[in-house]
């Protein structure tokens, strides 16, 4: 799949290409692998949740293996694995009356020690496929819900509920890296804890390569044993993680609290041999109203996921042409071999939506070819159209979106060199919006792979659009206080604020209905007082944003300036006001011109004259007193106030005493009695 690629500005650490894949060997299946489980295993999961239920920083390490290359760790891990499985055998063996013992059940035993040894020797689910074929880790942030009621907040948990199982669905567990849910709000619950525990056993669909299946209830070890009613169990490895945070923190903080944990658990694997320095884990933010789409076939979404963002085997060397004004010291063209590092972009995943019937029957709606997500001038969401132009560089198999939405998949290396992590952006939409920042304008950019498995199915139902759509005012001052400093970014700055603040106006001008005390003046005088308060605010509020201590500082020397995001990325956002041209301005200067012209009593009549304040001035007693009575109302009292909405929004009943007044009054076609 060809996917575009741009040019870079790297932040902090180079972002270096991960080298050559390790062996691959898939899942064994139909065999009892119970005990693959070590203690080992599973001390170093214990360990990790207790540190990180404590802090997030990482604690006293497992036994140093400095002196061991990190590429012979996990060999090591496995030769001494084998070897606590196989003395059982060396004891049989041994045995004073082993010549006695030489059975059939003896070697019933013997042979399934064997074949258990070597598929624990191969259990990829623990280890993975390599760099070349990384594990995901998955992160799923719960946020609380708008309301007190208990219906949304019960459908924001089935939602979530319905996304982890999907990853199960749709994901081999041998790629599964971590799925860590973030209960952003709440304490924990026993029936949500116990179908996380559900999903994680097995007990619901999940995929194995090719396969999916679920495991059924054993009532009894006599059915495993003698394989009644063709009941299958193995055991798995744990693959979900929850944090409950007991004050909300917000969906950016708890994305930041689930990254550390896996940059925990993956430095915790490479230390214990579980898994290579050069493997760098795939991450996906999925938020909880989506769900990964199914499709039949042995390719999953992750496979062209992995196209998109990881390059191949480091042993298979890449051969440029450079120019000579590229390579110094090269003649006009020459062929050499570099070292390539993986872009550090993201993909965006296609966006379908879900809609049940009146009977309860789910249809599911998929998204036109091209379609993309992005902002207006008040950074409020909206669903935009791909130019033809980006369709036509890869034939609409990948296009590039402004802003990532439902789930997004990025490298973890990618994610920790990010700038910018502000934990003071607490919905969906605002820590979208700085993903997407730090991808676009510090990184290599976000597409969309429009004919790939990458697919979600949203759920309207789940999240309210304030999650979803939405950004509150002291949020987009934070916002573009951080990203609009930049080299020509003070129109956008500007023009943005202004935007957000007279939506904020109308909508309080909304709410609060007519003032008494403003009801002379007009809604558009009324509309621009209010948005020149709130503005002000807003201005404020992102000085004081660059005091807190989470805020990211000096993005404008370390990335790509808003203006160069406008233009090449969203340009549809435009805050340049046309020019006039020679002949227009010369004829609206005319225009401005009095028609006759005054004489020279009148101009020095001007030039003594002083400003008057144009200001409203109640001068009538509360409309007692002349000379600001007014009108009358329909008894006779003064102080009536027009209202040329008020007949519309309240009409009159109109009918006719019988059919032969209506035909008096009205004939056929009669214009007032169509208006009527």
């Amino acid at each position: 799949m060809n996917t575009p690629r741009r040019t870079r500005i790297r932040v902090g650490e180079p972002i270096r290409r991960p080298p050559g894949s390790g062996n691959s060997s898939g899942y064994a299946s139909g065999s009892s692998v119970a005990s693959s489980i070590t203690d080992a295993e599973l001390a170093l999961q214990q360990q990790l949740r207790e540190e990180h239920s404590g802090t997030t920083a990482a604690a006293a390490s497992l036994p140093r293996t400095s002196q061991m290359q990190p590429k012979n760790r996990v060999a090591m891990a496995r030769i001494f694995f084998g070897l606590a499985c196989l003395w059982p055998l060396l004891l049989l063996s041994r045995s004073p009356g082993s010549n006695r013992l030489r059975s059939n059940s003896v070697r019933n035993l013997r042979d399934n020690l064997r074949d258990e040894m070597k598929s624990l020797l191969k259990r990829t689910d623990i280890v993975g496929y390599g760099s070349a074929k990384p594990r995901v880790a998955v992160v799923v942030v719960v946020p609380p819900p708008q309301t007190d009621s208990s219906l949304e907040e019960q459908t924001i948990l089935n939602g979530a509920l319905e996304s982890v199982e999907s990853v199960f669905r749709t994901t081999d567990r041998n790629r599964l890296f971590i799925v860590t849910v973030v209960m952003d709000g709440r304490g924990k619950m026993g029936w949500f804890e116990s179908k996380i525990q559900d999903i994680d056993s097995g007990k619901t669909a999940h995929r194995h390569g090719e396969e999916v299946h679920k495991h059924q209830k054993v009532d009894s070890k006599e059915n495993v044993d003698k394989g009644e009613n063709s009941v299958e169990h193995h055991a798995h490895s744990e693959k979900i993680h929850t944090i409950y945070n007991h004050a909300s923190k917000g969906v950016s903080a708890s994305r930041k609290e689930a990254v550390s944990f896996i940059n925990i658990l993956a430095t915790k694997h490479e230390q214990a041999g579980l898994k290579s320095p050069e493997e760098d884990p795939i991450l996906l933010f999925l938020r909880c109203d989506a769900s990964l789409r199914e499709f039949k076939g042995k390719r999953t979404w992750l496979d062209d996921v992995t196209d998109a963002l990881v390059l191949g085997d480091e042993d298979t060397p890449v051969v440029h042409k450079a120019s000579s004004s590229r390579v110094k010291g090269t003649v006009a063209s020459k062929t050499i071999t570099e070292e390539l590092s993986p872009p550090a972009n993201a993909v965006s995943f296609v966006v379908d939506y879900s809609s049940a019937d009146d009977e309860g029957n789910v249809e599911v709606r998929e998204s036109e070819l091209g379609e993309v997500f992005s902002f207006d001038d008040s950074l409020e969401g909206l669903l935009s159209s791909a130019t033809g132009q980006q369709m036509s560089l890869s034939n609409g198999e990948s296009y590039q979106t402004p802003v990532t939405q439902a789930a997004t998949a990025l490298r973890l290396d990618t994610y920790n060199n990010f700038p910018s992590h502000d934990e003071h952006l607490t919905n969906h939409f605002s820590a979208d919006l700085e993903l997407s920042f730090n991808l676009w304008m510090c990184a290599d950019g976000i597409d969309i792979l429009g004919t790939s498995l990458a697919r979600v199915v949203v759920d309207h139902s789940v999240l309210s659009p304030k999650e979803k759509t939405q950004i509150p005012g002291p949020l987009a001052a934070r916002l573009t206080s951080a990203w609009m400093s930049g080299h020509d970014d003070e129109k956008y700055l500007n023009g943005i604020l202004t935007s957000v603040a007279t939506e904020a106006a109308e909508q309080y001008l909304h709410l609060r209905g007519e003032n008494a005390k403003d009801h002379t003046m007009t809604h558009k005088r009324r509309l621009s007082d209010k948005t020149t308060e709130l503005k002000h605010k807003l201005v404020r509020m992102a000085s004081e944003a660059k005091q807190t201590a989470t805020f990211p500082h000096g993005l404008e020397s370390k990335c790509r300036p808003f203006s160069w995001y406008a233009q090449n990325v969203h340009p549809l956002m435009n805050f340049d006001k046309p020019e006039l041209s020679a002949s227009a301005a010369k004829e609206k200067a005319e225009r401005l011109k009095p028609s006759v012209k005054l004489s020279d009593e009148n101009m020095r009549i001007l030039a003594r004259a002083s400003p008057v304040k144009l200001n409203y001035v109640d001068a009538s007693g509360g409309h007692k007193v002349h000379p600001h009575r007014g009108g009358t109302d329909e008894q006779g009292n003064f102080g009536y106030v027009h209202d040329e909405t008020a007949l519309r929004l309240d009409p009159p009943s109109f009918q006719f005493k019988n059919d032969s007044d209506r035909e008096k009054l009205c004939r056929k076609g009669d214009p007032n009695y169509k208006m009527l």
